[in-house]
């Protein structure tokens, strides 16, 4: 079990580091507590979906959508019901255990009984666990597909690879080209609905920032509004990419006191024509500075700490080795 411990940590360390490193400075409240119950799916729509193939889960906005682990989970179910004699105990037990997993998210469970239970409304998602489930089914996938080659060899091996191969990558890929082709279209609706139910903005960026500039989320989140010399100023004209986003088209002066619509959190830096400016924090948390040359262009980025490019090497170490490890084993045992 500690081996097991220590193997999901090292594996995990890419997002648990960081995670920490944010947390540990104090400024995030306890994400919002919801009715699991509310999240719970009717066991007919969590079929129906995974047979629709969809990646959307209940995001589709068709009010029967369920998450779930997709037609290849549901596939490896039936195939694993047939050949079910043909595993192992502890395939077996996995079985049981990814049946429990994928009927867990349903309304058969009567999550009504914990709607007042704070421990586990802090969950948020009973369908949160299907991550552990599409790992299990995949093992069982694997298994099957093991013994579907070996069962059929008398037909060809190469021919019973290519229409396994089929099965899962032609269902993969027609989601995947749905997704592509709707993509921006489902986007916009899930903003347009989150904004509308939702009095932080959107899609619940609440549980993101820090406690102290929930007042002000709606002015930074949909108008952009910060200040320039205490007077209003909307940073409409910006560039989004990874870790960075640039304000341009600005009028700043030396030593103007400038508010970006930034919430202040770890490891953020301002720049200028390249130079770091040195950062404070307002009230509200809003990331505040003096520029010490006229601009007109503000780039505000997240440098990734020691502790995030150690959580990152820790993490690729380790899937390194659980997957060439089992390999040269597996040669050597040849």
């Amino acid at each position: 079990m500690l081996k097991a411990v220590v193997t999901s940590f090292c594996a995990s360390a890419i997002f648990i580091l960081p995670f920490v490193e944010q947390e540990y400075t104090g400024i995030f409240s306890q994400p919002a507590p919801m009715k699991v119950s509310f999240y719970a799916s009717p066991l007919f729509n969590v079929v129906k979906s995974m047979l629709n193939n969809n990646l959307f889960g209940n995001y589709n906005w068709g009010g029967d959508e369920a998450f779930t682990v997709g037609f290849i989970g549901l596939v490896v179910l039936v195939v694993g019901g047939i050949v079910f004699s043909h595993f192992s105990k502890l395939e077996r037990i996995i079985y049981f255990i990814c049946i429990v997993l994928v009927i867990f998210p349903t309304t058969l469970l009567p999550w009504t009984l914990f709607n007042h239970v704070s421990l586990i409304n802090v969950i948020q998602f009973p369908f949160r666990e299907l991550g552990i489930a599409s790992f299990l089914l995949s093992f069982l996938g694997g298994k099957e597909v093991i013994f579907v080659v070996n069962h059929f060899e008398k037909y060809g091996e190469y021919l019973t690879v290519i229409f396994v191969l089929l099965l899962i990558i032609c269902p993969w890929y027609s989601s995947v080209t749905t997704l592509r082709a709707t993509n921006q279209l489902m986007n916009n609706c899930a903003i347009i609905e989150s904004m509308k139910g939702n009095e932080y903005s959107t899609l619940n960026l609440d549980n993101y920032i820090p406690t102290r500039g929930l007042s002000t989320l709606n002015d930074v989140s949909n108008d952009h509004l910060g200040k320039i010399n205490n007077h209003n100023y909307y940073f409409k004209n910006y560039v989004s990419s990874p870790n960075l986003i640039t304000y341009r088209g600005l009028m700043i002066k030396k030593d103007d006191k400038v508010e970006l619509p930034f919430y202040n959190i770890k490891n953020i830096q301002v720049i200028i024509a390249g130079k770091r400016q040195a950062v404070g924090t307002d009230n509200n948390g809003h990331v505040t500075f003096k520029p010490d040359r006229d601009t007109n262009r503000v780039e505000v980025k997240y440098i990734p700490s020691i502790l995030d490019r150690l959580g990152e090497l820790i993490t690729v170490i380790t899937w390194g080795s659980l997957i060439i490890v089992p390999l040269f084993k597996g040669k050597s045992r040849n």
